[in-house]
């Protein structure tokens, strides 16, 4: 998953799944179909074109999220050709992000693809790239870390909500995003079952923040 970039007051830009879209459309076009199948012409029509309106909102955004998709299957070729990626001795290939101004690479942990975000223009910022080659070789223990503090986040969250707290014993890791202007601070986004519900925590001179959520 792509790691989500913070804005400076902690909010993260982000948009609905493409499965929800299509929902979407099928509902308009049952709303089209059980409108068409009433006589009466005042109730018909307002449905109908409620159902329309729906069906055309949800197919632009289909196609803006296809184009979308060929633009990312093309855009390593196109940044190859533009000079926008870095080779790394321990991180890879750092692509460059022209839109959320960062070099975007890819690490593993466990199983699972991890997006590293580290702020920069023409070049990487040296010294939160720096302090993303020291994560890196930390990262075993950084994971052992996350381990201990999401099962203790989970025992605080449960006083007041249960489910949420279920939710977060199975949050991994899908991000870390390395910010200009903030040296110390670097953000840890995670993934869990509700893909809606987005989860932070700054990770500050070694010290992890309460866990946070935006939806």
């Amino acid at each position: 998953m792509t790691t989500r970039i913070h804005d400076s007051d902690g909010t993260q830009r982000g948009q609905p799944e493409l499965r929800y879209a299509l929902i979407a459309s099928g509902i308009g076009l049952l709303l089209v179909y059980l409108g068409m199948r009433i006589p009466f012409r005042t109730m018909r029509w307002p449905i109908v074109g409620l159902g329309v309106l729906c069906v055309l909102v949800m197919l632009a955004y289909i196609l803006e999220m296809a184009w979308k998709a060929i633009r990312d299957r093309s855009r390593p070729l196109v940044n190859r050709a533009r000079g926008h990626t870095r080779e790394d001795s321990q991180l890879g290939t750092l692509t460059r992000d022209l839109k959320t101004g960062c070099w975007m690479a890819a690490i593993t942990i466990g199983n699972r693809k991890v997006d590293l975000a580290i702020a920069g223009d023409d070049q990487p910022d040296a010294a939160l790239l720096a302090r993303a080659r020291a994560l890196y070789t930390d990262l075993g223990n950084l994971e052992r870390r996350i381990a201990v503090y999401l099962g203790r986040e989970a025992q605080e969250w449960a006083l007041e909500n249960p489910d949420l707290a279920d939710e977060i014993r199975v949050l991994r890791i899908s991000g870390i995003a390395f910010q200009s202007g903030e040296p110390g601070r670097v953000v840890i986004d995670f993934d869990g079952p509700n893909e809606m519900r987005y989860w932070f925590a700054d990770y500050i001179d070694g010290d992890l923040s309460p866990l946070n959520f935006y939806s």
